[in-house]
């Protein structure tokens, strides 16, 4: 399993190399070792990145450390990162860094603020707003197995970034990628069930395992797929909404998925 997890880190690098690379210490390929990219070093454990928007900043998550190249859930904790491309530097947030506005008319089954030094990322992903700010997905492990939301305003001179909610998925699931959906809804990825003994053995022979959620504000989570791909992950969105796009890391496969009648998922 950690080879599979340093053949997925070193093909997320080579899909941003076109922009940049970070040199990450920690398991897997290192952005030094890649050649003709440009390369942006200080970064650790980084799992995913996100433009904000037409500007010079990206941010990402910087994982927690792992136990067999998995993070565990409640065990260690990570942070955001904040990339400036043209001056090349990364600023890994601190709590003082990241303020707390609760929209709870937003997000009102959100039991509360996760303190930010208690979270632990996996998956992010950012939608626009109407009025230039975008909104933060954050998939996170500690405390609860939740989406954790910020405002992220990059109007000014250097993003500011704010907590404004959460979503809480099941406790049993694991988490690992977040996209956003056109309606405000949200398409989760959940690598495997937490009440499976055998999740770690079905992963490394890829064996389908884990499950798709998706979430409105009126009837919150529920399943939409469950053991069809091995080792999912990275769900991604096509713009019409109606269509996602989601890794089986663990079998080497990307599925499409037909959001409206899931049961048509297929690679």
């Amino acid at each position: 399993m950690k080879m599979k997890f340093a053949n997925l880190q070193g093909l997320a690098l080579r899909l941003c190399a076109f922009t940049f690379a970070l040199c990450i210490s920690g398991r897997g390929i290192n952005a030094a070792d890649l050649p003709d990219v440009e390369k942006i070093c200080g970064a650790k454990n980084m799992e995913d990145l996100a433009v904000i928007g037409k500007t010079r900043w990206v941010i990402g998550s910087s994982m927690a450390a792992a136990k067999n190249g998995m993070p565990v859930p409640n065990e260690g904790t990570g942070t955001l990162v904040l990339v400036d491309r043209d001056a090349r530097t990364v600023q890994s947030l601190t709590p003082a860094d990241v303020g707390t506005h609760f929209d709870s008319n937003r997000f009102p089954s959100c039991s509360g603020p996760l303190p930010f030094a208690q979270l632990s990322p996996h998956g992010v992903d950012l939608r626009p707003e109407r009025d230039g700010t975008m909104t933060l997905y954050v998939v996170n492990h500690s405390k609860r197995q939740s989406i954790e939301v910020y405002r992220v305003d990059a109007r000014g001179k250097k993003p500011t970034v704010d907590w404004i909610g959460c979503s809480e998925l099941p406790s049993t699931a694991f988490p690992s990628g977040v996209a956003a959906l056109p309606d405000g809804g949200l398409l989760v990825t959940s690598t495997y069930d937490q009440k499976d003994a055998a999740w770690k053995e079905s992963l490394a022979s890829g064996k389908p395992v884990g499950s798709v959620y998706r979430w409105d504000k009126k009837g919150g989570w529920r399943e939409i797929s469950v053991g069809v791909i091995a080792g999912l992950n990275g769900p991604a969105i096509r713009p019409d909404g109606k269509i996602a796009f989601v890794s089986g890391w663990s079998e080497g496969k990307i599925y499409r998925l037909d959001l409206a009648h899931p049961e048509r998922t297929m690679p």
